[in-house]
């Protein structure tokens, strides 16, 4: 049983990633024009909390990441994620920790989590991105 349902959420997961893969052709002329590019010069910073944008290596193809991180009132952080090639907006990330320079996510909905270093100057965070039993490196560049 464990096995069945192991491969039906593989199907799934490559179903979703084929569906959204078809629809960023269509998003890539529209969001390219509002989509925020990787900054010129470094953007030195302090914390995590900020405007980053990186992108994933998917193969042939490379996917734009924005990452918005804010403090909450409670002096916890919270974030959302835009997946800028594929048009999907404001995906919630559900867990969100910065300790010792490290910046966790824990992605839920779309079952992925990262995990980076914020480098000496605070301008990025170098890390993996995990997703359906793939990590990937990714970097998230702090933008103006």
């Amino acid at each position: 049983m464990n096995r069945y349902l192991s491969t039906l959420r593989l199907q799934l997961t490559m179903f979703v990633l084929l569906a959204m893969t078809t629809l960023a052709a269509q998003a890539v002329a529209q969001s390219s024009a509002e989509a925020p590019s990787l900054p010129a010069k470094p953007v030195p910073g302090e914390g995590a909390a900020g405007e980053w944008v990186g992108a994933l290596d998917v193969g042939s193809t490379k996917l734009r990441l924005a990452l918005h991180v804010e403090k909450k009132g409670d002096g916890g952080l919270g974030a959302i994620l835009d997946s800028i090639d594929q048009g999907a907006a404001k995906i919630p990330v559900d867990e969100v920790t910065f300790e010792s320079g490290t910046l966790r996510l824990a992605l839920k909905a779309i079952g992925a989590s990262y995990q980076g270093s914020l480098n000496t100057d605070g301008s990025a965070l170098q890390g993996t991105w995990s997703q359906s039993g793939q990590e990937l490196p990714l970097t998230f560049h702090r933008l103006p």
